[in-house]
């Protein structure tokens, strides 16, 4: 157990231990009219005590609460009884509604009901979260029902004392003594309060600083939850930014995008804003709307945020220029964490408090970077999902206009991409629309026990090409491995290609060009006959080759023929 647990549960323990000494020593010592509510008021400050101390040493939740739950009883009673026996021991009679506790027990009583049925409306505690080492003092919000009831609380309690005080000021020396008891018996259940209220130790800081970054985690985890069953991310972005202001405790929580402008300078546009209850919405301001970092009271953010630095800070602590606009704003204290998509600075996520000057601590600094983690992996997804159907789209576009299929198997050999122009010449009316286990296909379009064993080749990691004959079509057919994160095969693509008709083209072209080369000389016969014809032409010319046409014109030579004349 921790050892700041221990020392907790003691110091509460010695409060319980000498609240109930100083009133057993009151009720002996003075008359019944005064001890009787001064029993009663140091019998609720030890129970208060007492029930505190259990319940920071207990382990679980549930019985936490509980217990917290019975401090109330206490709670509630202390301060009233303490202004009862003010009077009492002033010799004064309290008003007759007074007497009656119609108006001061009333507030006790609403508030211990409100204790009871905090679940319902949440105006006594807000939120629950673990504290830090699983044990130690219940880490809760206060709602609006505990700061009205400790303002009430305050103002018996102060009336109380200062009636105590007055007469123990004005009586006899001899009854002056009794001044030291009766003002620690005064002490101790407003130093109780003050503790109970402020949580002036580091340690309840820190608890209640955990208990919200606990309650950002939450609102994270039910927005990623939403996510996974809707990949668009702009739905619901407004009850996400909801759970997460609320669960900061905090008075604005909105997401800024950038973007690059022509040229070239980064503007920031607010796209989305959630605002408590009383807080003036900033998301229709002109100012926050395609804005330049380089404008007054922004010129630092852009080289924090760019660099993937959180800006959390105090409004009275910034310089001049940053400190005028959050003010016309109401801001008092701000914390700005970027996001970042495919490793681009996309844009940023802020929380605003507007109520008093806030210390942002590194739990809810780390919450609300995961928060930003996880907004950022939610437009990566709708980005990869919207490039995935574009390019399907285009893929079904051109394989519905080229001859040819397209398929694709997972690991377990079912088929879940499947489509092409040449569908119906392999037997296969229409895509299906959920996947189908490859065997089922293969047997409707008789494609063989060969092809299963290709595509098990292909899931082992190996790049196959093969011809396929089909119905009488002929497939130039290419099977390629799918790999995924750290280059594991989760699937197999493939592609077949009919080239029946370019096949038959070929086999035409080749059969063309053997005739042609056949009529030319290709042939021995040809050649034979084409021999005889140059000797014979050899032998008229006087063992001259001529053209065909008759011997070109040579004037200088004795057996020139006059034109038009041809050689036989």
């Amino acid at each position: 157990m921790p050892v700041f647990v221990v020392v907790y549960a003691a110091v509460l323990a010695a409060a319980a231990l000498l609240s109930a000494t100083v009133g057993v020593v009151a009720f002996r010592r003075h008359a019944a009219g005064q001890s009787g509510w001064l029993a009663a008021c140091m019998a609720a400050a030890a129970g208060w005590a007492a029930v505190a101390a259990l319940e920071a040493l207990v382990p679980t939740a549930p019985l936490k609460i509980f217990l917290s739950k019975m401090q109330y009883a206490a709670v509630v009673s202390v301060a009233p009884s303490w202004l009862m026996f003010g009077l009492a021991y002033a010799g004064l009679r309290c008003p007759r509604p007074l007497a009656r506790g119609s108006l001061l027990w009333i507030p006790s009583a609403l508030t211990l009901l409100l204790v009871w049925t905090n679940e319902w409306h949440g105006w006594i505690w807000p939120w629950f979260g673990d504290p830090p080492a699983g044990r130690g003092p219940l880490v809760y919000g206060h709602g609006p029902a505990v700061a009205i009831f400790a303002a009430y609380s305050y103002l018996l309690t102060l009336a109380g004392t200062g009636l105590i005080l007055r007469t123990a000021y004005r009586a006899p020396l001899s009854h002056r003594r009794h001044a030291v008891p009766i003002g620690i018996a005064a002490l101790l259940p407003i130093v109780l309060n003050l503790s109970y209220l402020s949580d002036v130790t580091a340690e309840r800081e820190a608890a209640e600083a955990i208990g919200r970054r606990d309650a950002i985690l939450d609102a994270v985890r039910e927005t990623a939850t939403h996510w996974l069953r809707h990949p668009a991310w702009r739905e619901g972005m407004q009850e996400s930014l909801l759970r997460l202001g609320a669960a900061a405790d905090a008075s604005r929580a909105y997401i800024f995008q950038v973007q690059a402008d022509p040229a070239g300078r980064m503007r920031m546009s607010q796209q989305y804003e959630w605002c408590a209850p009383g807080v003036p919405p900033q998301i229709g301001n002109p100012g926050l709307q395609r804005t330049t970092f380089a404008t007054p009271g922004h010129a630092r953010w852009e080289a924090r945020l760019a660099s993937g630095q959180i800006h959390a800070a105090r409004t009275r602590d910034l310089p001049p220029e940053e400190r005028l606009e959050l003010e016309q704003e109401g801001t008092r204290a701000i914390l700005l964490v970027p996001i970042f998509v495919f490793e681009r600075w996309w844009g940023f996520i802020g929380l605003d408090e507007c109520r008093f000057d806030r210390v942002w601590s590194d739990a809810e600094t780390g919450a609300l970077r995961t928060a930003a983690g996880a907004f950022g992996a939610a437009i990566e997804r709708e980005d990869m999902d919207t490039q995935r159907r574009e390019g399907a789209e285009r893929l079904r576009f051109i394989m519905d206009n080229i001859p040819g299929v397209l398929w694709a198997v997972d690991s377990s050999m079912n088929v879940t991409v499947l489509t092409g122009s040449a569908l119906p010449a392999i037997g296969i009316a229409s895509a299906p629309r959920e996947p189908v286990p490859f065997d089922v296909l293969a047997a409707k379009a008789g494609l063989g026990i060969g092809s299963g064993e290709r595509h098990r080749r292909a899931l082992g990691g190996e790049s196959i090409d093969y011809r396929l004959t089909l119905r009488g079509r002929e497939f130039d057919c290419h099977l390629r491995p799918l790999h995924g994160p750290g280059a594991t095969v989760t699937g197999a693509i493939g592609i077949a290609l009919d080239v029946t008709e370019r096949t038959a083209d070929r086999t035409r072209t080749g059969q063309a060009r053997h005739r042609r080369r056949a009529v030319r000389g290709g042939h021995p016969h040809h050649r034979s006959r084409r021999s005889d014809r140059v000797r014979q032409s050899r032998v008229r010319t006087g063992n001259r080759i001529q053209p065909r046409g008759g011997p070109r014109s040579d004037p200088g030579h004795p057996e020139e023929r006059p034109p038009g004349r041809r050689v036989l």
